[in-house]
């Protein structure tokens, strides 16, 4: 019998579902393209991007890679967190 997962398990494949949802199936390679990526974010983190807007370094995450994939989605959730939540500490 497999063992429940615990909180932070479910909270990560849940963000591999959501990743998964805005990934056409057409492709060979599961990877979002810039307009994909943004529709994710918009729609998935809209309160963590209105606070991403008063950061200098927000427009870098447009401006990234044609597509990206899963593991680089994942380290650009991880920054966008870590900086709310800086600023978050800071207020």
């Amino acid at each position: 019998m497999a063992q429940a997962l615990t909180q932070m398990e479910e909270n990560a494949m849940m963000l591999l579902d959501v990743f998964n949802t805005y990934t056409p199936r057409k492709r060979e390679v599961d990877k979002l393209n810039k307009g994909e990526l943004k529709q994710l974010l918009n729609d998935t983190f809209p309160n963590f991007l209105k606070a991403m807007k008063r950061h200098p370094s927000f427009d870098y995450f447009y401006n990234m890679e044609e597509e990206i994939s899963f593991e680089n989605f994942m380290a650009l959730i991880g920054r966008i967190t870590q900086m709310v939540g800086e600023d978050a500490l800071q207020h």
